[in-house]
This record gives structure tokens, C-alpha cells and sequence, in this order.
């Protein structure tokens, strides 16, 4: 009946809402000062970040989180804007782009990731320790 699926999309819901702000709370993010010290801060240019490499990604990172562009647009307004994410964050819904390639160097990973509403709309832009190279 109508009742019970719209409970069973609440449960859902609320179940999900749950499980990702438990997993959201356990990962580790870089602050915005350290950002700056590792990368620098280059402004942010939508083609040059779309066809740049992860370093000149990396230096653009802090100019847009500042600059909150981000705020509001879809994942698929993120990924005409910026190109295709090449990192992982939760779930593909999630654009996120590689910054550091740790795994290359023997230090940690990190990543721009796109935190999303039950919209699907962007509400906060952070950089992400994707992996590590300690166990």
C-alpha cells in the first residue's frame, strides 16, 4: 500500500542518513591551513583544473573550497565543470578528484571530495585522506 512504501523509503532513508554520517565521522580530513602549506594556493580556473594535472589540481583545491563555487550544484553539473572524478568517496555519486598520488611516492593520498545532500546537491567541498601508507 501507498502508506507502507512511503515508510520503507523513510526507513531507508533514515538508515542510509545513519550509516553515512557514522562512516562521514570516521574519516580523516586535511584542514585548510595545512592545504595550503603542502600545495600552495593557486586560483581556481575550471579548464585549467579540468585538464591539469593532480599538482595543479592540488593548488587550486584551497581557492575553491574558499571560494564555496561548488555549493549547491549536482554531481553532474560538478562533472562538467571540473571533468570526470578520477578518486573514490563513499560511493560514485560522489565527485571527488585525486590531489596526491601517495601511493606513488610512499606517502598519503589525498583527495577533493564533494560532500552531497539527500538531493544530490553539493553542501561542502574538503580534502579527503583517500589512502595511506601505514597499515
Amino acid at each position: 500500500t501507498k502508506k507502507m512504501t512511503i515508510g520503507l523509503k523513510l526507513f531507508f532513508l533514515v538508515g542510509f542518513t545513519l550509516l553515512f554520517g557514522s562512516w562521514l565521522s570516521r574519516q580523516e580530513f586535511m584542514a585548510i591551513d595545512m592545504a595550503v602549506k603542502r600545495y600552495g594556493t593557486v586560483k581556481f580556473d575550471p579548464q585549467k583544473f579540468k585538464g591539469g594535472d593532480t599538482a595543479l589540481r592540488a593548488s587550486m583545491a584551497v581557492d575553491l573550497i574558499r571560494s564555496k563555487l561548488p555549493l549547491g550544484k549536482t554531481g553532474d553539473e560538478l562533472r562538467a565543470w571540473l571533468g570526470r572524478g578520477d578518486a573514490h568517496f563513499w560511493n560514485d555519486n560522489i565527485p571527488a578528484y585525486v590531489l596526491e598520488e601517495g601511493w606513488r611516492t610512499n606517502k598519503d593520498t589525498y583527495a577533493l571530495v564533494f560532500i552531497v545532500d539527500r538531493d544530490g546537491k553539493v553542501v561542502e567541498a574538503k580534502i579527503h585522506k583517500n589512502c595511506c601508507t601505514k597499515p
